[in-house]
């Protein structure tokens, strides 16, 4: 989940700091490479390769979630380009989740409803839904706030403090089973905004 958010950061800092990034995202990347690297080199250990992810672990998260039937076996291989970036050059899968790709690229109407479905299912629990009410009429007041001018709230650090609920809601529905254990870490995040609520008409 952390890498799918790292693009996200990268770009923030850019965004927000411009030249003056250089140091900040040294720093950061500095830091993740740290934090990064003991993965790296466990998959090197166990697989020969020196990758960021396990392809076996994603592999099978992520046929999990897609839901494609069992028995699918596609005839024909649309958009192939997908087929070797995401198996070849990435990779983030191994062969056995090109049925489940290929699912998706022909059936896209199937599996929206498919994860539609598994959102509902995660929103179904008043301890996942309560806080993600809260963080959304939080993060509504915060971001309209006249006192963003003041410095009190600031609309970059929504996009990415906040962007981060939203980044994990999506990587957990796409690509894992959506058990509970994977949103506990958002939990936080919303109640950050969540107390917002209060905060905005405190003068």
């Amino acid at each position: 989940n952390f890498l799918a958010w790292l693009p996200i950061i990268i770009i923030w800092f850019i965004a927000v700091y411009g030249a003056r990034s250089g140091a900040r995202l040294f720093g950061f990347l500095g830091g993740a490479a740290l934090s990064l690297a003991p993965f790296v080199l466990r998959n090197w250990v166990v697989s020969g390769y020196a990758r960021l992810v396990s392809t076996s672990n994603t592999t099978i998260n992520f046929m999990k979630a897609v839901g494609a039937p069992a028995d699918y076996a596609p005839t024909t291989i649309r958009y192939p380009f997908i087929q070797q970036l995401v198996f070849e050059r990435l990779p983030l899968f191994d062969p056995r989740a090109e049925a489940s790709v290929q699912w998706i690229l022909n059936e896209p109407v199937r599996y929206l409803h498919h994860t539609a479905q598994q959102l509902f299912h995660v929103f179904s629990n008043p301890w996942m839904l309560i806080p993600f009410v809260g963080f959304i009429v939080g993060s509504i007041l915060y971001c309209a706030s006249p006192r963003n001018e003041n410095g009190f709230a600031r609309r970059e650090h929504y996009l990415l403090l906040g962007g981060y609920v939203w980044i994990q809601l999506l990587t957990i529905v796409m690509g894992s089973d959506s058990s509970e254990r994977y949103y506990l870490p958002l939990i936080p995040f919303m109640l950050l905004f969540t107390a917002m609520i209060p905060m905005i008409f405190i003068n």
